[in-house]
């Protein structure tokens, strides 16, 4: 009995040590849980943010967020925006954290999500269309609330294939993201006066 008794407690006591090993290896500060977690940004956010020819509603504009043409091997959409040029000679849209929000409420609080990146996939329907693509930015005079960074890919010349791009912001401010992602594009860089481009899987990394 006592033979048994002592390899019951040696038992006991073996897998104790392992427990406490495993929870020791699996978490504290030594291994903290990871922060960041992939926001996909046409999945979460509203395509409200609309700026110079795009606020006449779809005379100018036309966005197709579950396009199902020219998407990407293995992909079953993509986002398909058709601009033709009106007075204001340039038209922008913004992804925003809120319906319509200029600033009049917060922005997402990405402090705590170690993001690095913003990464997107684009292509031009003739593979010359000129798109300037950011996040942040929305900054309006008057308003109580404003994005807390700004980044962009300067004005890019899109293919016609589809090409992965990424928005660096590693080491900004994400404390207040109203403006999650934006694209531009205006007749200056687009003479011919009609831009249609696609863009898939934008991603907070």
């Amino acid at each position: 009995m006592k033979i048994c008794s002592n390899v019951i407690i040696m038992s006991l006591a073996c897998l104790l040590w392992h427990s406490a090993n495993a929870q020791i290896q699996g978490a504290g500060p030594e291994n903290p849980a990871p922060k960041t977690v992939t926001i996909d940004v046409v999945k979460h956010y509203t395509a409200t943010g609309w700026m110079g020819d795009g606020t006449n509603g779809t005379k100018y504009v036309q966005i197709d967020e579950v396009c199902k043409s020219n998407v990407r091997p293995n992909r079953q959409t993509c986002v398909k925006i058709a601009y033709s040029v009106g007075p204001a000679t340039w038209a922008g849209m913004y992804w925003q954290n809120k319906p319509d929000n200029w600033g009049d409420k917060p922005g997402d609080d990405f402090s705590a999500r170690s993001f690095k990146k913003v990464s997107f996939w684009a292509k031009g329907e003739k593979g010359d269309e000129v798109v300037e693509f950011k996040c942040g930015g929305i900054s309006a005079d008057g308003k109580s609330n404003k994005d807390s960074f700004e980044a962009t890919t300067g004005t890019i010349t899109l293919e016609k294939n589809w090409k992965r791009y990424e928005i660096n912001i590693e080491g900004l401010s994400l404390s207040s993201v109203i403006g999650v992602f934006c694209w531009s594009a205006s007749e200056t860089f687009n003479p011919t006066g009609l831009t249609t481009f696609y863009l898939d899987e934008i991603q907070y990394e």
